[in-house]
């Protein structure tokens, strides 16, 4: 009933949308599209190329967001993170080894190496596997696209959800240098710089870089011991890189741009610490950001550096155009050095003794490797037929140390290997293959109404050799000697390898009317999907080893429409249905022997297949009252849940059945309104104020796997169920004014985000249940206010 009410009253709301547009703009010629969805913030249309070939936003059939640099300057999005205060139906969380991103609800469970994201992530065209390295382009940008629904015909693989395409800024053939320099509390510090030099008429460069530095807003104060040294305030940024490009137009009809990006991530990061969930609770802006004293906690040194290149050339009526990259990425993550005197202080002879506690740290290396590849042709100009072809190539090769530790209270930070427990470290080698073909066609039936059709084939594998680890108290490798963080384990482990091969077909069939040269109605039945993987053991048949599962996958239907119901006025709704006949679900389950076939227990990642449905209604809304001022409304409605049985929990053998319960990050309602005004001033030069401001009804974070006691005498007793908690409904708002000269060549910029400074959560509370104020949950940002100065030349 209720994916039934959603549907009657859009589709009403969609019939009197088209209705008004066709009264309002059949008389005249539209002016370029104002909406912060199809146009910059002076209300010049962007050309995307979400569908594979250029086109303006306001004439793409699907529902798309689009920022141009600019605005994602003006909006403070440094990161991808942040794109969930300015793009609709788009929530971007954080998980163990980096984000993890939902567009309208549909998100990944698996973060780990054998898992695949459910929405593709595009740099230039090259999709970006790995939540680690997701985000890293965040500077001297053109635009976004926020592409919302299915894309499988034209993206393949984990497009389920949809996709963000990020476009770097491209060498120009004139002189262009840009200096910004940004400072707020926190101690942030924000660099940005770029010079763009043509070398001839047809040769140019563009070097730019970008460098993030911001003490840590955790406050490790709760529990540190008498004497203990004092640490630095914990999820701080020290980040920097680099991007140098070049661009030969060696032809009218063609050219090629090389980019090579490199960069270092350090600081704490914010993937491994949260805060306290009582103190969360408790609303105290101050409280919240206090967490427990952790000597263990390390920092993040990664360094990665990408290489990649684009060609396009016309050959008489076909275009031809080639995206590939090479990516290495390195990881050594919560490194700590192997010496430590605190230990000495902190005895069970301490008036406070907490000799039995322990301190949880984890060690993460890797080094990642990607190799991408695509070509395609499609038409070189407009014609009664529309197409593009094309085929890809994608693999990543990823070995790694994933170790995690907790070590005793009483000699921290020493790293003395009888007071480091290891918990289950992996050791080994993940790898994922895709490959593909895909084609869609346009084809113009009249002057108004064009049918799309489109076709993919895809194959995917993915194989892991390794093995984990897993003891307490004296953990020996096989030289004899004790296994830590410094002398790793090679030999000894069970065997955690398994391999996954399949394919996939994907389609799309939709229809585009054009009521006017302005507006447009569209539908669309598309299908989407995200590779399947295995489970290293399967519990239904003990004894068996790893056993592979099969591909996520959905078919989904949308109506839409785009236009002007006034000549300064652009709306865009859309309302959308999700079939999820095959949803991954992932969780930490825990399998005693008789599960495994005998030997020691095992706590393992465990997927499951279980069916979802979705539905939802989206509005997008820009009117530019007067040449100065521009107002936004965006608003939707969305619904989605487990329509079968969906078993989560920790201890396999009591498992919990999630049926009918809401998905995660899928705000019911909401509501997000902006204004930006200029003021022009004497002289020419300008002030402009923007004022953007979002109500959130509330969503649901899962924890699907409880606390319970597997090693006790009841296997299947939980202290804490498998449950969901509730991010109460709130709003976030900010505000920047800035000054420009009349030249354009200076401007002072003044911002404050998140105004009300509260924070949201982000993920489920982990250790929930275990001690009292011991669970932890990953919340968003608190208020950050600041100033940013910004040269031209």
């Amino acid at each position: 009933m209720k994916h039934r009410n959603i549907w009657a009253s859009s589709a009403a709301c969609l019939a009197i949308a088209a209705l008004g547009a066709t009264a309002a703009t059949a008389q005249s010629n539209p002016a370029p599209s104002t909406g912060s969805s199809t146009a910059d913030s002076g209300g010049q249309e962007i050309i995307v190329t979400a569908q594979k070939t250029a086109s303006t936003a306001s004439k793409t059939p699907i529902a798309l967001s689009v920022f141009s640099g600019k605005t994602l300057q003006d909006e403070g999005v440094t990161s991808v993170a942040n794109l969930t205060n300015i793009a609709p139906s788009v929530v971007v969380g954080s998980a163990s080894q980096g984000v993890n991103i939902a567009i309208r609800g549909v998100q990944t469970t698996d973060v780990t190496s054998k898992g695949e994201q459910s929405n593709v992530f595009n740099v230039d065209g090259i999709p970006i596997g790995r939540p680690q390295i997701i985000g890293l382009a965040f500077f001297d940008l053109d635009r976004v696209e926020v592409l919302r629904g299915p894309q499988g015909t034209l993206y393949g693989k984990s497009s389920t959800g949809g996709a963000i395409n990020v476009i770097t800024a491209k060498p120009k053939n004139q002189f262009e240098a840009l200096g910004s320099f940004e400072y707020g509390n926190y101690n942030t510090r924000r660099l940005n710089a770029m010079v763009n030099v043509p070398i001839t008429s047809t040769l140019a460069v563009r070097a730019a870089v970008n460098v993030n530095k911001r003490d840590g807003y955790l406050d490790p104060v709760l529990g540190r011991p008498d004497g203990a040294p004092k640490q630095a305030a914990l999820n701080d940024e020290d980040n920097w890189t680099s991007r140098l490009s070049a661009k030969w137009n060696y032809a009218d009809s063609g050219n090629i741009v090389v980019t090579g990006t490199f960069g270092h991530i350090g600081g704490t990061g914010s993937a491994n610490f949260g805060v306290l969930y009582n103190n969360y609770l408790s609303g105290s802006a101050k409280a919240e950001r206090q967490v427990y004293y952790n000597p263990m906690a390390g920092s993040l040194d990664d360094h990665f550096h990408v290489i990649n290149g684009e060609i396009n050339q016309d050959l008489g009526p076909v275009h031809f155009a080639y995206d590939g990259a090479y990516i290495d990425f390195k990881a050594d993550d919560n490194k700590l050095d192997s010496t430590g005197s605190f230990c000495s202080s902190c005895t069970a002879a301490d008036p406070n003794d907490h000799s039995a506690d322990y301190y949880l740290w984890s060690h993460y290396v890797a080094h990642i490797t990607t190799n991408s590849q695509e070509v395609r042709f499609s038409n070189s100009t407009p014609g009664r037929f529309e197409w593009v072809v094309g085929a890809n190539y994608y693999h990543e090769n990823i070995p790694e140390h994933d170790q995690n530790w907790q070590t005793l209270y009483s000699c921290a930070p020493s790293l003395a290997p009888s007071c480091n427990a290891p918990n289950p470290v992996i050791i080994g080698t993940t790898k994922h293959t895709s490959k593909g073909v895909f084609g869609q066609v346009n084809f113009h039936l009249t002057d108004t109404l064009k049918l799309t059709g489109g076709l993919r084939y895809s194959q995917d594998h993915a194989t892991r050799v390794a093995d984990v680890f897993a003891g307490g108290g004296t953990f020996l490798g096989a030289d004899g000697a004790p296994c830590g963080p410094l002398n790793l384990c090679t030999t000894g482990g069970l065997n955690n390898s398994g391999e996954f091969k399949g394919h996939k077909i994907t389609y799309r069939v939709g229809a585009e009317y054009q009521i006017t040269p302005a507006d447009m109605l569209y539908a669309s039945v598309a299908t989407g999907y995200k590779p399947g993987s295995f489970n290293d053991v399967d519990p239904t048949h003990p004894g068996s080893g790893s056993t592979p599962y099969g591909p996520e996958s959905l078919t989904a239907y949308e109506a839409g429409f785009k236009g002007k119901i006034l000549p300064n006025l652009q709306y865009n709704t859309s309302v959308y249905y999700y079939d999820y006949s095959k949803f991954q679900l992932t969780g930490a389950t825990f399998l005693t022997p008789n599960l495994v076939g005998g030997g020691a227990p095992l706590v393992l990642i465990y997927t499951t297949i279980v069916p979802v449905k979705m539905s939802g209604w989206e509005n997008e809304l820009t009117w530019r009252p007067t040449r100065n001022d521009t107002l936004g409304l965006d608003w939707s409605l969305q619904g989605g849940h487990y329509s079968g049985d969906a078993f989560v929990g920790f201890i396999y053998a009591a498992r919990v059945n999630f049926k009918g319960k809401e998905l995660d990050l899928l705000p019911r309602f909401t509501l997000r309104g902006s204004w930006e005004h200029k003021f022009n001033l004497a002289g020419g030069a300008t002030i402009n104020a923007r004022v953007n401001t979002t109500y959130n009804g509330g969503y649901k974070v899962s924890d699907f796997a409880g606390n319970g006691n597997p090693f006790g005498q009841d296997v299947s007793a939980y202290s804490l169920l498998p449950q969901q908690y509730k991010q109460k409904s709130f709003t976030r708002t900010d505000l920047t004014v800035g000054y420009t000269t009349a030249s354009g060549k200076l401007s002072v910029e003044g911002f404050v985000h998140n105004i009300e400074n509260k924070m949201q959560l982000l993920g489920p509370p982990q250790n929930i249940g275990v001690a009292t104020n011991s669970a932890t949950v990953r919340a968003s940002d608190p208020r950050f206010f600041g100033g940013r100065v910004t040269v031209k030349y």
